[in-house]
């Protein structure tokens, strides 16, 4: 996994492009700092992750992906058991909260930038969605 790398720089230095650099791609700065940790699996279910939320430590995602995952609705990532076959990305969990009827949910920061989700890079996928489509949790010490 990439993330446990040493060599992972803060993504400011490096924001989500939306074409593919041309090739040959340039060689990275040497000065910039570095970054990575040892990645440790973790429990999926909801309320662990909400447990690990609430003590500040860092959860990953891989989750497979649906369609409405591309194209989140006022923020919300709709829930639908139609996974695509083959697709699995990572995201980050950054919050958690519940509507007022109860429905629990995981705010989610994804590496596609800014467009994507709630014009900040972020959207919130309900607890069915984290148990139908989430394959692992991660998270780094």
């Amino acid at each position: 996994m990439a993330a446990a790398k040493s060599g992972q720089p803060l993504e400011v230095s490096f924001p989500y492009q939306t074409d593919e650099p041309s090739l040959p791609i340039p060689a990275l700065p040497r000065k910039l700092p570095l970054h990575g940790h040892t990645v440790s699996l973790q429990q999926n279910q909801f309320d662990e992750i909400v447990v690990r939320l609430r003590k500040n430590t860092p959860t990953g995602l891989a989750l497979r992906l649906t369609l409405e995952f591309y194209a989140p609705q006022n923020g919300m990532v709709l829930f639908s058991e139609q996974a695509l076959p083959g697709m699995l990305h990572a995201v980050v969990v950054v919050g958690y909260g519940a509507t007022p009827d109860n429905k629990q949910w995981l705010l989610i920061r994804n590496s596609w930038g800014a467009p994507w989700g709630d014009g900040a890079g972020r959207a919130w996928i309900c607890e069915s969605y984290v148990s139908a489509h989430s394959t692992f949790a991660f998270g780094v010490s």
